[in-house]
């Protein structure tokens, strides 16, 4: 049975973390750090105050370094000297966080002249404090391996990986009000170059209920501009993390391209558990404008029961439109098994996927593509190629397309219009070409709402005309051909298709060709003669209609030739 990973407990788990941010004093004594300098300077001695060789100076390292031996929870705040933006630019590696007693917030909204954001869709933040690394083939800026650490507040780009959460140990840490991987003015910064490995939050080893943003305009981050990818997630053990109420491949103010150079959230390699975005207030994430996907799942058996709810993927920040600086470059969301099946047999990959709730649009490849050994996995109540007022925000190529040894996909209530395509099926591959057919089985469409894209709806290979009685594909959804619509009257209209497959009728767009799913009327059940008779509503009299056939074996057909209902 699909596992799907519930939301309805994140209103709760977010009030007490919010709580946390907003009240740094624990329960317990708590020790602050204020730093009043910006040179990279370390601590002159080991000894529970923060302070150089100059007499009265503490730096950001040398806070840390006294973090790192503290036996109660630290708080770093800022107290620079003068107005505007104050810049630290570590030298070397900063100390690692890892005190797995004493949790450190690093607070740079602090810094006199600071303000937190306030904007219910952008980031208005005034930072006081950046912190600049000297590029991506660098080092890393802050690596976390203990647990219940914040950050807030304050600009962090230029390192190889801007915040890196590693092992077990670093669970329960919060990023919130963070603009990370561009300068504070929302430039890319001046090393911005392709440094595969590079990115701006990298989750690996075990690393397990973090949270990257959190509810409320305060805690938005934006993670943008990145070398390589923008919110990276690797391993088995690696679970349980929350991504929310992101900007991911946008300026802080939602009208400039920053996407980054790969993906903007890439789940992989045993990852699980993930949820990005939510149905709540301010939990969903902005993820536009990234020159590869959106969100990749992607990977490796072991990489299931990940989530993607309620973002808006590939429009502006209100999630009502779209422009060529909101555009992903590939694919708004992938689901990809194996890196590559050598032009064999795929092989079964990752699983138990949910994606739903999203607006998926403006992607040059596909909306969502599905391919390689994925399985398992629900696709539900997503905008593709559409916006919420109903007006076109096309994906190039595809609406949807799944390929390759997918099995087991459910496509549920989604609305996929003004696509170049809309749904494409293959047996075999095209990111990269595998000529060599895998069974794709039980790709299931229920209840959506298809329309407006080329010419078939609905295509499975061999491509270009419907599978009737003359042609079909062996290899997917057990080769299952169109329904047959006959003997339509004012109340009925019988269906002809396979042995006990369900059937289901939709009011269609046009009187001619296959499909254009506007409305779902009826369904009905073909008996063991493979035919099924539907009573149909007053509201059909004198309109096209469709159907669409699913086999036992929960694999569907595409549209049957459209024919009009006779008038009452």
């Amino acid at each position: 049975m699909m596992r799907i990973r519930t939301v309805a407990l994140l209103p709760a788990l977010a009030s007490i973390v919010l709580a946390t941010i907003a009240t740094p004093v624990h329960a317990v004594s708590q020790v602050v750090f204020t730093v009043n300098a910006v040179n990279d300077s370390g601590d002159a001695a080991i000894d529970g105050l923060c302070e150089t060789t100059l007499a009265g100076q503490c730096t950001l390292r040398a806070a840390m370094t006294e973090a790192r031996v503290s036996s109660v929870p630290v708080l770093i705040n800022f107290a620079i000297p003068g107005a505007g933006v104050h810049t630290i630019t570590p030298g070397i590696n900063l100390p690692p966080i890892d005190n797995q007693n004493a949790p450190l917030t690093i607070d740079g909204s602090t810094q006199p002249g600071s303000t937190l954001n306030t904007d219910p869709f952008a980031m208005n933040t005034v930072f006081g404090i950046e912190i600049r690394g000297q590029g991506g083939s660098t080092f890393n800026g802050f690596t976390v391996t203990s647990p219940n650490n914040v950050f807030r507040g304050f600009d962090l780009h230029g390192f190889r990986k801007q915040l890196y959460f590693s092992g077990p140990n670093s669970h329960h840490n919060v990023i919130a009000g963070v603009v990370i991987g561009l300068s504070p003015d929302g430039a890319y910064d001046s090393h911005h170059t392709l440094n595969p490995g590079s990115s701006c939050v990298e989750l690996i080893s075990g690393a397990h209920d973090n949270h990257i943003g959190l509810p409320g305009e305060a805690n938005r981050n934006v993670v943008s501009g990145c070398d390589q990818k923008g919110i990276a997630l690797y391993n088995i053990g690696t679970k349980n993390n929350w991504i929310q109420n992101n900007i991911v491949g946008l300026d802080p103010t939602g009208t400039q391209r920053r996407g980054t150079i790969s993906h903007g959230v890439d789940i992989n390699t045993g990852a699980t558990f993930t949820m990005v975005g939510g149905l709540g207030f301010q939990e969903r994430n902005v993820i536009s404008g990234n020159f590869q996907s959106g969100v990749e799942i992607s990977h490796n058996a072991t990489t299931n029961y990940n989530s993607v709810v309620g973002n808006s993927i590939g429009t502006d920040l209100s999630g009502t439109t779209f422009s060529a600086a909101t555009v992903n470059s590939q694919i708004g969301v992938r689901l990809e098994g194996n890196a590559n099946c050598n032009n064999a047999v795929c092989p079964v990959d990752e699983g138990f996927e949910t994606v739903t709730d999203n607006v998926i649009v403006n992607s040059t490849l596909a909306g969502l593509y599905i391919d390689k050994g994925v399985h398992d996995s629900l696709i539900a109540r997503n905008l593709i190629g559409v916006l919420p007022d109903g007006s076109a925000a096309p994906n190039v190529g595809y609406g949807v397309r799944i390929e390759a040894g997918s099995n087991r996909i459910t496509l549920s209530d989604n609305r996929i219009a003004f696509n170049g395509k809309g749904i494409q099926i293959a047996a075999t591959g095209a990111q990269p070409a595998n000529l060599t057919p895998s069974p794709t089985n039980g790709i299931q469409l229920l209840g959506n709402l298809i329309y407006g894209n080329g010419s078939l709806q609905i295509d499975i290979a061999p491509w270009g005309a419907a599978n009737d009685a003359t042609r079909g594909n062996a290899f997917v959804n057990d080769d299952i051909r169109i329904p047959k619509l006959n003997n339509a009257t004012t109340t009925s209209i019988t269906v002809a298709t396979c042995a006990g497959c369900a059937v289901e009728l939709f009011l269609a767009t046009s009187a001619s060709g296959y499909g254009g799913a506007i409305g779902s009327i009826a369904t009905g059940t073909a008996n063991s003669n493979g035919l099924v008779v539907i009573a149909i509503p007053l509201s059909t009299f004198a309109r096209p209609v469709t159907a669409i056939a699913t086999n036992p074996a929960a694999g569907s057909s595409e549209y049957a030739k459209n024919v009009i209902i006779p008038g009452g």
